[in-house]
């Protein structure tokens, strides 16, 4: 096979326009990624289709968490175990982006449902036959008070156990290079517009837009023997396009807010507020924490609505009052550098809307639509590989019964690591890498790092475009750790083709202080000089990133 070069754009359209393939994915969040993948490994030529950008919807917007589930063993041991069996595969996949984190679940006198009595057997049974990355165990009150003196004074018990942690955007862009890697054709910013059928009424394929900001317009269409649809929230969405179908989707929106802050000490916390609901306040990146996650009803009838999810600013209230609840004090509205929300892709239960929106389920289903295209929707992020097997596994026989002399290799993701991954323990090889990094390309200690932790192996090709050019080494915002050089890396190996799709998913500068707007100027810039972006173009992308902010975020202080 030669050598990985990166997601050359243009390249991947080329074999997209007109061609065929085997199978066809529309969507390109986490589990689009995971099927494209998946096939690609298995040996069947696949295409994917995303409308905007990778993990555009969910798949950048969630809670960042990759978990078991603890409150699921109530109604769904099931997913927990597959959860977690995901969890430990997930963390040994990517180490470089995530990486396991101890919870703390403090119980005071008015703490519902997981009170000190009941902690200790809550937590032997989130051991039991799961994979756990250490046991959970019970705590000394007043130690992890003198460790984390912002707490709540006084708690009853306090109960450990361990999840992990990821930046879930990188991961799903990762998954990508690596079904890329394995051949698959991929393409952002190309919605579909329409749905091709043969004579039986079967889709056999999509018409599709090329819509990079600087790409003159036009239309075009791709066959395949099967269509697949990972398009997340927005399925009802898609699968109306072959005909109008009752809704399969309960969507539910989350929302986060996020501070810069260490009060935790690199743990995160967990808050039940009743009815078996948790909040979690987790250590999302060195320095800064995120609140979530409200689980309320929303609206999929448009992509604008699914688009742009806005943060209330009653949403922000209520969840600063839970907040207090366990870190009295320490958290008020000066201190939300910046909050966002999303919306989950939970299935409509049938004849069960009374069901609240935490009550419903987070299993996944797979089924064919009409026309034969095969749909998956539900399920988690931490499950997205497990969903992708299944789904191909499918595919694949619905493939075979209509070729018979077809024949496939097994699934192997299980027992892969993503694009990226490091092949020995994260810890001791970035430690190594970064000074070898420092060496290349005469870097600051925490640039390093940070290169490190987001782009794992490939680290050393952004280092390479600074020691080409020195100027690549100057952060783009003073006292952040990224570097000018990821602005060209990700033009030209990540697909990158907007402000957007740089400040939001190739970087979290999105989620930290000033949203992004510090660095707009010098990322569109860099954009528009390796795409060749013209003036008005350049304004436009400015303009809309603000646009983008200002629908989504209110003014609460």
């Amino acid at each position: 096979m030669p050598e990985y070069r990166g997601l050359d754009r243009a390249g991947h359209l080329e074999r997209i326009r007109g061609g065929h393939f085997q199978v066809l994915v529309i969507g390109g969040g986490i589990t689009g990624a995971g099927i494209a993948w998946d096939c690609a490994l298995r040996g069947l030529s696949v295409a994917l289709l995303e409308r905007t950008d990778f993990a555009a919807g969910t798949s950048s917007v969630s809670s960042k968490m990759v978990h078991a589930g603890l409150r699921y063993m109530v109604n769904d041991p099931q997913l927990v175990a597959e959860a977690s069996a995901e969890r430990r595969r997930l963390l040994a996949s990517g180490p470089h982006l995530a990486w396991p984190v101890e919870f703390l679940l403090p119980a005071y006198a008015d703490t519902p449902e997981y009170d000190a009595a009941a902690l200790p057997g809550v937590l032997a049974r989130y051991d039991q036959g799961h994979d756990n990355t250490a046991a959970g165990r019970m705590l000394d009150p007043a130690r992890v008070q003198a460790e984390m003196p912002l707490l709540r004074r006084n708690p009853l018990a306090v109960g450990s156990y361990w999840d992990g942690m990821m930046d879930d955007a990188r991961l799903t862009l990762e998954v990508i290079h690596s079904a890329a890697r394995a051949g698959a054709a991929v393409a952002n910013h190309a919605p579909v517009t329409g749905l091709l059928e043969n004579d039986s009424g079967r889709v056999v394929g999509a018409r599709f837009r090329d819509e990079d900001p600087a790409a003159e317009p036009g239309e075009y269409q791709v066959t395949a023997d099967a269509v697949v649809s990972a398009a997340g929230v927005y399925t009802d969405l898609l699968l109306g396009l072959a005909g109008r179908e009752e809704p399969v989707l309960r969507p539910s929106k989350g929302i986060h807010l996020v501070f810069r802050s260490e009060a935790t000490g690199g743990k995160a916390l967990v808050l039940p507020v009743g009815g078996n609901v948790l909040y979690f306040l987790v250590p999302f990146r060195p320095g800064y924490l995120a609140m979530g996650c409200t689980d309320t009803d929303y609206p999929a009838d448009s992509y604008g609505r699914l688009d742009r999810v806005p943060t209330t600013e009653e949403e922000v209230h209520f969840t600063l009052g839970l907040l207090e609840r366990v870190m009295p004090g320490v958290f008020g509205p000066a201190e939300v550098v910046a909050c966002y929300a999303g919306v989950r892709p939970l299935l409509a239960p049938p004849g069960e809307r009374s069901l609240s929106e935490s009550a419903t389920s987070r299993t996944h289903r797979i089924w064919q639509a009409r026309g034969g295209i095969w749909a998956v929707a539900g399920g988690k992020y931490t499950t997205f590989r497990l969903m992708a097997e299944q789904l191909v596994d499918r595919v694949a026989e619905d493939l075979r019964s209509r070729s018979p002399g077809l024949r496939l290799a097994p699934c192997t993701t299980a027992r892969q690591a993503y694009h990226g991954a490091p092949m020995e323990g994260f810890q001791a090889w970035s430690g190594r890498e970064a000074e070898r990094l420092a060496l290349l390309a005469d870097l600051p200690a925490d640039c390093c790092r940070h290169l490190c932790r987001a782009y794992g192996t490939a680290a050393v090709e952004v280092a390479a475009l600074v020691r080409e050019d020195p100027a690549l080494g100057g952060r783009i915002v003073s006292g952040r750790p990224f570097v000018r050089a990821e602005i060209r890396y990700a033009a030209e190996r990540e697909m990158c083709r907007s402000a957007a799709d740089f400040l939001v998913r190739r970087t979290q500068l999105r989620f930290l202080e000033h949203q992004g707007l510090d660095a707009l100027e010098a990322v569109v810039e860099g954009l528009g000089d390796r795409l060749g972006w013209s003036a008005e173009l350049r304004r436009r992308q400015a303009a809309d990133y603000r646009d983008y902010l200002r629908q989504v975020t209110p003014s609460f202080r």
